[in-house]
Parts: C-alpha cells; structure tokens; sequence
C-alpha cells in the first residue's frame, strides 16, 4: 500500500494526505465539541427538570391556597347559615356506639341530628360536621360522612395523629386538601369554645374541590419532560411501602408496593430531602437498558413530592444531532472542495470562498449555535427551560443561513446577504431569549456568560463579514 501510495503523481498524494488530514483533524474536533455539547446538554437537562419541579411545587401551593380561602368562605358562610352556636345540653346522648355529652342548637339536640347538615348540603353541595372534644379525644357529633362499608361514622373519633385533631384540640383552626374515594375536598375546622375558653368541640367544612384538581391534572398533563416523561406527585409516607400516588396519568392512588419497577427506590431516595435528581439506570420497553433522570421538590403545603423526568439520552439527542451534522459537514470541505481546489486552477477563487465559508460558518457555525444555548445556563448554573426548544426550532434555519452564505460568496452575493440576515436574526432570538430569563446584568456580571455573550456577538459579526465577503468588500 505504502508503495503504491509512493508511486502516485504528487498531486494525487498531496490530495490524499490532506483528506486523510482533514479527516483525523475535523472527527477529533467532532468527538471533542460532541463530548462538551453532551455534556453541558445534561447539565442543563438536570437544571431545567429542577426548574420544572419548583413551578410544579408552586403549581400545587398556588392551588392549594385557592381552595384553602374557599374553605374559609365556606365555613362562614355556614356560621351565617346557622344564626347561632351550638351549646352545651343536659345530660349523655347515645351518639352512634359512645354515649356523648349532649349539644343543641338553639332547642334541637344536634347528637346524630343530620337535619341541618343535609340542608347545607342542598343549598351549597358541601359536607358539615359537628364535633364533641371528650376524653381528649375529637368525636364526630353528627356527621354524613360514611366509612368504606357505607356506615354512618356519627360516633367516631378522628384519629389521634391527625393533624385537624392537634389543632382543634390547641384551640386554633385548621384547613387542608383530603383525598377520598378518589375525590379530593378542601376542610376546615373551627374550633367551639365555652365562656371560659375552654375547647369543647368544632364544627368542619368539606367542599368538593375535584374541578379544581381536574384543571391541575389537564395543566400538568400538558407539561413534557424530554419526548416521554410525564409529572407526577407521590405522598412520602413513614413506611415508604404505604407512599402511594396523588397524582399520575395512569396509577393515581396506587402504593409503592403495588407499583412494580422503581417506584420503591424512588420514593425512598426522595422522603431524604425536600428536593433532589435522581439518575438511575433502568430497561425500556425494547429490553435495553438506559439511563433515566428524575428530579422532585416537596411541596409544603400539601405535603407531597412532585416529580417527573424521562430518559436522559432524549435531552442530549440534539447534541448528538449535532455531531452529524459537523461530520457531515466535514466530509463535505475533505472530500469535495479540496480536492476541486487543487484540480480546478480556473475556479480556485471560487472554491477558496466555498472552502472558507464552510468552515467559518458551517463548522464554526453549527458547532457555536449547537452548543451556546446550553453552554451559558451551564455557565451561569441557572436554568434555561427554552433551550432545548430552540436548538429544534433553529436547525434548519441556520441550514438556510449558513448554505445562502457559501453559494452567495461563491457564485452569487446577494445570496450572502439574505444569509447573513437570516444568521443574524438566529443571533439576535438567542440573546433576546437569554435576556427574557436571566437579564443583561446578570450575564454582564458573571465573566463566563460574558465570554460567551462576546463570542454570540462575535458569530453576528462573523455573518456580517461573510455577506461582504462575497460582495466584494472584505479581501482574504
């Protein structure tokens, strides 16, 4: 081989040689901007997830304040509704399977009495209860609500560790989100006290609030993590083994122990801290295994953890599109144009402006414009939730650019010019992106944004040259 080689014209070996160059030298160069373009696309991949779970943390809480000053309209609109307070009577009123102190209201006993309640229910659609403070415990006086067997729970204590219970019994009021039956209801609880403040029982609210969490569930659903992960919310329990789902597409209300695959592992990593990632590998539905992201954050008013993320090479794929493209690209400038320029002395200038275009704008360009937009959040260590949007939308653009640019300068130049103010454009919708999130004086103040910034400028300018260098305006 290396005899053959040695007896080829000069021409031919010079050729060669070069491709063979170029070829080593521009897949080096691939590898290299490929293996930093991956590397800073996860990065930002995890800051964006993180991104997402606060504002579905803040989602929730945002809802839950909404349906919490709902309770509290609600039960004064019921104190309104009753005209009086109830007090205590003479005497034990068998009340369900306890004998419990007797309460009216005004000359009705309220013991097991559904009368009032069932009224408000008709008029407002919302569930009322009285309760009894006895033994220091929280008994139910007179309630609708049935257990799992459709008996009455008149008679029934709240369980000790509740929380309505703590609080009733501290005197205070108390309004949470409960979930029953697969339905969700916003409660309150106002304490009763007597003359000498006292805490004697409390009366409750429970309002239907399942629209409100339907508009939840149909706003998260349209929220996407990569091209398949989904959000979803989980109840970190004591023993992880009773977690189960508040909200999921699929397994709302299952248990960890019931949900096979990762579930367990998850929602163990995730009762550690109040917010986190999570990478995994995992076996997708071919059988392969793959690496998986998740990130989460703890919402303190409901008590639940948010999460949701997705296979983590599907944040990264425009990265590896990337990569194709600057091969390509490569191949193009080795195979065709070198070659050309050594055998086609007549249209060496030309070729020499295709030759240079192609590099400047077409390595340099995609390689710039494939890596700026995850490069400066990763930079700044702020999250950039549009990145990934915009290197999709962008692609075939810069495409057009970076083509109208070369012919432009090669055969027609005011091809040059609809390029270059199409690239221009491309630069501008970056730096008014990153404006839109993080604002001028927090790139100016860090000197790696800034470096960046400068060199997104620079790109502009780099367009600029190109269109009056196929004009005619710039030698070289």
């Amino acid at each position: 081989m290396a005899r053959g080689f040695a007896q080829r014209p000069i021409a031919q070996q010079l050729i060669l040689a070069t491709i063979a160059a170029l070829v080593v030298v521009f897949s080096v160069m691939s590898l290299i901007v490929q293996q930093k373009a991956d590397s800073a696309a996860i990065t930002v991949a995890e800051e964006n997830l993180a991104h997402e779970a606060r504002l579905m943390a803040s989602m929730l809480d945002s809802v839950f304040e909404a349906v919490k000053v709902r309770g509290d309209d609600e039960s004064q609109f019921f104190l309104k509704y009753l005209a009086m307070q109830p007090e205590p009577g003479l005497g034990m009123v068998r009340t369900g399977d306890v004998d419990l102190p007797a309460v009216k209201l005004g000359n009705e006993i309220l013991n097991g009495n559904e009368r009032q309640l069932k009224a408000f229910r008709d008029l407002t659609g919302s569930d009322t209860a009285f309760l009894i403070v006895r033994d220091n415990k929280v008994y139910r006086l007179a309630t609708l609500l049935k257990d799992k067997e459709g008996k009455s729970m008149v008679g029934k204590p709240i369980a000790a560790a509740a929380p309505e219970t703590k609080t009733v019994l501290q005197g205070q009021e108390w309004s949470g989100v409960v979930q029953r039956s697969g339905k969700f209801y916003v409660s309150a609880f106002l304490p009763l006290k007597n003359t000498q403040g006292k805490v004697v029982g409390a009366w409750s609210v429970r309002s239907d609030v399942s629209d409100d969490m339907t508009r939840l569930r149909d706003t998260l659903k349209k929220m996407k993590f990569g091209d398949t992960g989904y959000p979803y919310a989980l109840k970190i329990e004591k023993n992880i083994e009773d977690s189960f789902f508040t909200l999921h597409p699929k397994l709302e209300g299952q248990t960890t122990r019931e949900v096979k695959g990762p579930l367990l592992m998850l929602a163990t990593e995730m009762a550690k801290n109040e917010e986190g990632t999570i990478s995994y590998m995992y076996n997708d539905e071919s059988g392969k295994e793959r690496e998986k992201i998740v990130v989460y954050k703890r919402s303190p008013t409901w008590g639940w953890t948010v999460a949701g993320g997705t296979w983590i090479d599907e944040y990264n794929k425009n990265a590896a599109a990337m990569r194709w493209q600057l091969a390509i690209a490569c191949l193009i400038v080795a195979l065709i144009v070198v070659p050309l320029l050594l055998t086609l002395p007549s249209s060496y200038f030309p070729l020499r402006s295709l030759h240079l275009h192609l590099n400047t704008l077409g390595l340099v360009g995609f390689a710039a414009l494939g890596t700026l937009p995850v490069l400066l959040p990763t930079a700044l260590g702020k999250p950039d939730p549009g990145a990934a949007r915009w290197l999709q939308q962008r692609l075939w653009p810069m495409l057009a650019a970076v083509s109208l640019i070369v012919l432009g300068a090669a055969l027609f130049w005011p091809l040059s010019v609809a390029g270059a103010a199409i690239l221009l454009l491309l630069v501008g919708s970056l730096l008014h992106q990153w404006k839109q999130t993080f604002g001028w004086q927090v790139l100016a103040a860090d000197g790696a944004a800034f470096s960046l910034l400068a060199a997104t400028v620079g790109l502009g300018l780099l367009a600029l040259d190109g269109a009056l260098h196929g004009a005619g305006f710039t030698g070289g």
